[in-house]
């Protein structure tokens, strides 16, 4: 005859919600911002669905593996690792782009030069864009994906970031890969002097030393240092750099549009105005009032 089953000793499966609030728990408990969110975000990519989908099927069992598939992003999570390395992706302007150590994540502010970008150029297609410094080449493909005439170059000092920058524009670009040229090189060291562009755009390192304390730690422990922090202590090496050269390769009506750091407006737009090399110079707050971005263009007649 049979044994009766203890009940106490059924092993059943744990449902999406049971596991999704443990984790939320978890993550709250380390004192993340957003807790449920990420853990809706890592759920919702062990089992390839929607978030919407958690939300209508709190009920369904998840099976060992895919528990400990998730178990183990929340441990990543826990220990520092930005979202966006951990699920392999971050979302920029309308797209997907691929994400590694070898670059820095996307974020929203940057979007502010694909704004600037679309304001001073509306139905005119630019025929030549430079992305300095392009990284995951959120920018650059950005660009190219709203005009897929021009001609985009890519330009970054690291290797990996440029192949990082490779499978996105792979993934993400059709028509207009083509059109797309990926260089290694230190800002403008292998820009032949007589190419030309309409847009420069470029997300500088603008941290300085002296900012390590005010910097997540997130991004001080994963995120690639080359791409934070410029070569002297104020943060402005170089940006200054940029301006200084940038228009030998701006077309006569040609823009730059660039990152800047907190409180370093006043400094830069002395630098640009010093040169008297720009006109039109405008700043652009991000949406906590930041002013996060400078713009200008080439002066008509040269000094």
């Amino acid at each position: 005859m049979q044994r009766p089953t203890n009940p106490h000793q059924v092993n059943k499966n744990k449902s999406l919600g049971e596991v999704l609030k443990e984790a939320t728990k978890r993550l709250s408990e380390k004192g993340l911002e957003l807790p449920h969110l990420e853990a809706s975000l890592f759920l919702a990519h062990i089992l390839k669905k929607s978030k919407e989908y958690l939300i209508t099927h709190p009920e369904r069992p998840l099976s060992k593996s895919k528990v400990e598939k998730f178990n183990l992003l929340i441990k990543r999570r826990l220990k520092g690792e930005p979202v966006a390395y951990i699920l392999g992706y971050k979302e920029f302007w309308d797209k997907k782009f691929l994400c590694s150590k070898d670059a820095l994540i996307p974020r929203p502010e940057t979007e502010l030069i694909i704004e600037e970008a679309i304001k001073r150029f509306n139905k005119n297609t630019p025929h030549r864009i430079l992305d300095l410094g392009t990284g995951t080449g959120a920018i650059g493909i950005t660009l190219s994906s709203l005009w897929p005439e021009a001609k985009i170059f890519m330009t970054d000092i690291s290797f990996k970031a440029l192949r990082l920058c490779q499978k996105n524009c792979r993934n993400l670009l059709k028509d207009s890969l083509k059109n797309c040229f990926l260089v290694c090189c230190d800002w403008f060291s292998a820009i032949k002097s007589n190419v030309k562009f309409d847009i420069i755009a470029v997300n500088p390192p603008y941290c300085s030393k002296s900012q390590i304390d005010i910097l997540s730690k997130e991004t001080l422990n994963f995120e690639p240092h080359t791409a934070l922090f410029s070569r002297d202590e104020e943060g402005i090496l170089e940006i200054e750099t940029l301006f200084l050269s940038a228009h030998n390769f701006l077309t006569k009506s040609g823009w730059i549009f660039c990152e800047i750091g907190i409180n370093q407006s006043k400094r830069v737009l002395e630098i640009i105005k010093r040169t008297r090399k720009y006109r039109d110079i405008g700043v652009r707050r991000d949406l906590n009032g930041v002013e996060r971005m400078i713009f200008a263009r080439r002066q008509s007649a040269q000094f």
